[in-house]
């Protein structure tokens, strides 16, 4: 899966491909952040195609919150959203590392009066380290943090059948029904009694996947002559 790729890039910045895509295609900034750029490759377009499942499901863990943005960035461990809602006046508060008193803990009045009560709980939950190091993407999906294609798969499932939810479907769930209640005809789609490879060409149908000249020419994998 390319989104496997994509959290190579992020794990192993210093191996010879991140490296070459960096000077290529990011200089300056974060693989999260890097755009198609002129005249790409079709390796890197297909990354950035993986990078969108990706970013379902990447999770800052807190050190220093100097490298985290509050409000653009997955860091909150709550199960739909990955993110706070803003309801407070934000002005100047922009990094995680605003959120906290220069003793390191939580600045909870400051968090009480910018969030709502269900976020500022979370917030104020997070157990800080007691040495200040960088903070570190994990995958949130995964008690370990590590990022498998097998988990990813579920929650795109998921996320595409659900609109928008970052929840992550479970493979253990039958009957049709997803974690949170609601009905996952995924489930439904697997469970079905015929040869696998029809499953597959039934799923790719579906996700309108499969390698036809509309399909390509959506993704800039064809282009008109």
């Amino acid at each position: 899966m390319l989104a496997k790729q994509g959290w190579r890039l992020l794990t192993n910045p210093e191996s010879l491909c991140a490296r070459i895509l960096k000077v290529r295609y990011f200089p300056s900034g974060s693989f999260l952040n890097a755009k198609t750029g002129g005249n790409p490759s079709y390796t890197w377009r297909s990354i950035l195609e993986g990078r969108k499942v990706l970013c379902k499901g990447i999770f800052w863990h807190i050190e220093n919150g100097h490298k985290v943005r509050i409000w653009e960035d997955n860091w909150l461990p709550k199960p739909r959203s990955l993110r706070p809602d803003e309801v407070g006046n934000a002005a100047g508060i922009f990094l995680v590392k605003d959120l906290l008193l220069a003793d390191r803990v939580w600045n909870a009045s400051l968090i009480r009066e910018l969030f709502s009560p269900q976020d500022a709980d979370l917030i104020l939950q997070i157990q800080l380290p007691e040495s200040s190091e960088h903070d570190r993407l994990a995958w949130f999906f995964d008690s370990k943090g590590l990022f498998t294609v097998h988990n990813a798969y579920h929650l795109e499932l998921d996320y595409q059948f659900n609109t928008g939810s970052h929840s992550c479907a479970s493979s253990s769930e039958i009957g049709g029904v997803g974690k949170f209640g609601r009905l996952d005809p995924w489930s439904l789609l697997w469970a079905l009694e015929v040869p696998n490879k029809i499953k597959h060409w039934l799923w790719s149908f579906l996700h309108a996947a499969l390698p036809v000249a509309a399909n390509l020419r959506r993704r800039h994998i064809l282009h008109d002559e």
